[in-house]
């Protein structure tokens, strides 16, 4: 697989990515998986990590290793992505009785108490409610959108901290324990 990305952006046959090839093949990764193209300090700065012996080209190693490890990274990445707008999707679902696109308080603390109920946990107090739900509530107009949404999950379901294994076999995700205390 490296040897042939490798000749992929090795456009002059040179046995080297040039910085103008290295360039190309750093912005179709992050592409490949919804990221936007890299700034040039962000570029600099991945490049020189990789350029191990300060050559100002990747050899076939070098690159290698960017493969490793931001390929790997960039995916799971973007798998947690994916599996975060599928629990949002889901929660909406569930939850949204007035099919609005929108959690109102009501629908919101159904799913907060559910949430505490999985963890065998009693239902949170009205003031801890409300906390839980104006931190959320971004713009205070007393309802969670899908995007308010992705952060509550993002934050109280740990999805970053998930392994990959975890998420691909559809267990659902714990409630980080500080919600629950």
């Amino acid at each position: 697989m490296v040897k042939k990305i490798f000749r992929k952006y090795d456009k002059d046959n040179s046995g080297e990515l040039e910085r103008k090839e290295s360039l190309k093949l750093i912005n179709d990764v992050f592409k490949s998986v919804g990221k936007r193209p890299v700034t040039h300090a962000l570029f600099n700065q991945i490049f020189s990590e990789f350029d191990v012996n300060g050559d100002g080209v990747l050899s076939e190693a070098e690159m290698s290793q960017f493969v490793i490890k931001y390929i790997n990274e960039l995916e799971e990445q973007a798998l947690v992505d994916a599996y975060i707008d599928v629990e949002v999707k889901k929660i909406f679902k569930k939850y949204d009785k007035r099919k609005r696109g929108k959690l109102e308080r009501k629908e919101s603390l159904a799913l907060v108490k559910d949430l505490f109920k999985q963890e065998g946990k009693k239902a949170p107090s009205t003031i801890a409610f409300g906390k839980i739900f104006n931190e959320f509530d971004v713009d205070g107009d007393g309802v969670l959108t899908p995007s308010e949404m992705t952060q509550f999950v993002v934050k109280f379901m740990k999805l970053p901290e998930k392994k990959l294994s975890s998420l691909t076999q559809g267990s659902l995700p714990q409630v980080d324990k500080q919600l629950l205390d």
